[in-house]
Order: C-alpha cells, then sequence, then structure tokens
C-alpha cells in the first residue's frame, strides 16, 4: 500500500512515541467530484490529462489499466465459451446423459507434421550446454539449489486433480505447450539437476539418452519439440518446471470441479471463424477414462440446427 502523500505507507511515530497507522491513498476521483485540472487519484492540479506525475498515483494507474484489461479478456473468453457451449449443446448433453461431466477446454488445430530439423538440433545443443554444466565444475551448486525445490516440483507433477488434468490437455492438445517451441522445452539446469537427485548414478549420457529417446519424429506444427499428437512425450519428473506448475483457467476449473476422474471429460473445439462459432465449421476433441486408458474421440463439430 501507498501514502496518500506518495511515500511507501510505513507507520509513522506522533509526539508520544507510539506508531500511527498509514494514511491510505483515497478511492479515484470520478465525475463531478474530479475537475478537468485534476489527477484522478489524489486531486492534485495536473497542466493537461487525468493523471499527475507521482508515483503512487502512476502505479494506481497502471494496476488499473491491467485490472480493466484483465476483466476484457475474460469477459470475452467467457462470451466465447458460451457460444460454443451453445454449439456444442448435442454432445454436452449426450454426455451428461451418460452420467459424465464435461468440461470446455481450449483447442488448438495445428497439423501434425515432421519434426523440423533445425529444431530437433536446436534442442540438442541447448541440452548439451545444460548437461556439460549439470555435470561440471559447479555441479555441487547445483544439486543444492535443485534438493530444496524437489519437494515443490514433486508435488506439483503429483497434486490433486492431475489426472483430471490431463483429458484437458489431452483435448486441447497443448495450446500453451507451444511457447515451449521458441523455449525449446524450457528444459533447465533445475530440471536435469532434479534428474540426478533421483538416480545419483545417473551419468552425463544416460541422461542425454533419456531425452533423445523421447524426441518425436512427428509434433504439431510451431510447437514444442516433444508436443506430439497425444501430448507431451517426456515423463512428467523430465519436464521443466513451468510445464508441471501452469494450468490455463479452464483447466483449473476443470481441476477444481471435483469430478472424479472416471467421469469428467474434457471437451475442446476450434473453428474457422471466431466471429462466426454459431455457424462456422470447426473440429472438436473430447477425452475421457475407459478402463484406465484416455480415450479420445475426434470429429467435425456438427452443424448447427435449422
Amino acid at each position: 500500500m501507498t501514502g496518500y502523500d506518495g511515500d511507501m505507507a510505513s507507520s509513522r511515530a506522533d509526539g508520544t512515541g507510539r506508531h500511527t497507522p498509514p494514511r491510505l491513498a483515497p478511492p479515484p476521483l470520478h465525475g463531478a467530484a474530479r475537475r478537468e485540472d485534476q489527477c484522478r487519484y489524489c486531486g492534485q492540479q495536473v497542466a493537461h490529462g487525468a493523471l499527475c506525475d507521482g508515483l503512487t498515483c502512476m502505479t494506481r494507474d497502471r494496476a488499473a489499466r491491467a485490472e480493466q484489461a484483465r476483466r476484457h479478456t475474460q469477459a470475452q473468453d467467457e462470451a466465447r465459451g458460451a457460444r460454443i457451449t451453445a454449439r456444442l449443446s448435442p454432445l454436452i448433453a449426450a454426455l451428461q446423459a451418460e452420467g459424465l461431466t464435461p468440461h470446455l477446454v481450449p483447442h488448438t488445430s495445428a497439423r501434425v507434421v515432421p519434426v523440423p530439423v533445425h529444431l530437433r538440433d536446436a534442442y540438442l545443443l541447448r541440452l548439451d550446454m545444460l548437461l556439460a554444466e549439470v555435470f561440471g565444475p559447479e555441479e555441487e551448486t547445483h544439486l543444492a539449489a535443485a534438493r530444496e525445490d524437489l519437494a515443490k516440483r514433486q508435488a506439483a507433477a503429483e497434486g490433486a486433480g492431475q489426472e483430471v488434468g490431463v483429458l484437458a490437455c489431452v483435448a486441447c492438445r497443448g495450446m500453451c505447450c507451444a511457447t515451449g517451441h521458441d523455449e525449446l522445452a524450457f528444459t533447465d539446469v533445475p530440471t536435469l539437476a532434479q534428474q540426478r537427485l533421483r538416480d545419483p548414478e545417473l551419468t552425463a549420457e544416460a541422461l542425454r539418452e533419456r531425452y533423445v529417446a523421447r524426441l518425436p519424429e512427428r509434433h504439431l506444427q510451431r510447437g514444442c519439440v516433444f508436443q506430439a499428437e497425444m501430448g507431451c512425450t517426456l515423463d512428467r519428473n523430465a519436464r521443466a518446471a513451468i510445464c508441471n506448475e501452469f494450468s490455463c483457467s479452464l483447466r483449473q476449473r476443470m481441476m477444481a470441479g471435483g469430478a472424479s476422474a472416471s467421469r469428467a471429460v474434457a471437451v475442446g473445439a476450434s473453428f474457422s471463424n471466431d466471429n462466426d462459432i454459431a455457424h462456422a465449421p470447426g473440429r472438436m476433441r473430447h477425452a475421457r477414462y475407459d478402463d484406465g486408458a484416455i480415450a479420445v474421440a475426434e470429429a467435425p463439430v456438427p452443424d448447427p440446427a435449422p
């Protein structure tokens, strides 16, 4: 919190030696309460605009704009979700009639293509550089740092709702995973160091082979090098922290929904024209567990009822 006069809101000593609480910034001034030459936050006279050059007011304004943008994006996502739900209502009703709990998730329609040679080579070059560091002169420092973070990563990889979360990712096909293309799967020193902690006898050559063996022949176009048709080809313990810890809002909602993994169904759909979801051609994919294995169904989105 910041003080009304622009100073940090630390407590102040009064004449008796006691500390008084900080003065908090007042709410923004709007409408008739603010003149055109006043800052909307502190009321100070300004030459032009509605914002003074005080650090407190500028910080509050940036925060307000960020919150406004977040709400706008959320409203757009909710409106798009409502249109998709309406378009997929026959499928959703059919799944519910089976006693299942469908959840709407994102979906990418990226094509499956051969992994480009340059991407594979770039990843292996990066992997070799990381291995040289993890097994190099500073290895004890890296292992000590990884040891402190190991429990947190393990909890993220095995936390509650992960089974349901896997369905969301399979139905989505990894929209967020595509950022791993330029980031080379986010593989880093802590990830490799933690592999050594789990297997102290592991050599650099054996660890390298673990990753090489998981490189797929084909992946989603412009996606992560490990982003195959049915999801990430790496074991969870071999993935970077961000891969196990990040969830989009719809995946979070699905994981927190309380549905058992055996009854949950993730439903994703994409359309040729997002501005006309009610009528545009589209593809849909839904994923569920069937006898412990993930069953995936993919088909064109049915035409809307006349």
